[in-house]
C-alpha cells in the first residue's frame, strides 16, 4: 500500500510539472490582465453577457488569455461572481 501511495504521489507531482508556466511579466499577459480587469470592473450580468476584449490577441496568445482571465476574475465585483468562474462569451 505504501508503494502505491508513493507512486501515486510521484505521478501527481510529475504531471503537475508538465503544466504550462505563465510568465506574469510577459507584456501580453500584462495587457490581458489590465483589459480583463477593466472588463471585470464594468461587468454586470443583468445587462449583458458580452465583455470587451481584444479578440485577435485572445485567439493568438495564451499569455493574453491567461492575463485577461486573471484580471477579470480579480477585478469583477463580488455580486457578479456567482457560483463558479465563467468567462462571458466563452473561451
Amino acid at each position: 500500500m505504501k508503494r502505491f501511495s508513493l507512486a501515486l504521489t510521484l505521478a501527481a507531482l510529475l504531471l503537475n510539472a508538465c503544466g504550462p508556466s505563465i510568465d506574469v511579466n510577459n507584456p501580453e499577459y500584462q495587457i490581458g490582465y489590465n483589459e480583463g480587469c477593466d472588463a471585470g470592473t464594468s461587468y454586470d450580468p443583468q445587462y449583458s453577457k458580452r465583455v470587451r476584449r481584444n479578440e485577435n490577441m485572445w485567439s493568438a496568445s495564451e499569455f493574453y488569455r491567461s492575463g485577461w482571465k486573471a484580471g477579470f476574475s480579480h477585478c469583477r465585483p463580488p455580486a457578479s461572481q456567482g457560483g463558479g468562474f465563467e468567462i462571458p462569451g466563452g473561451d
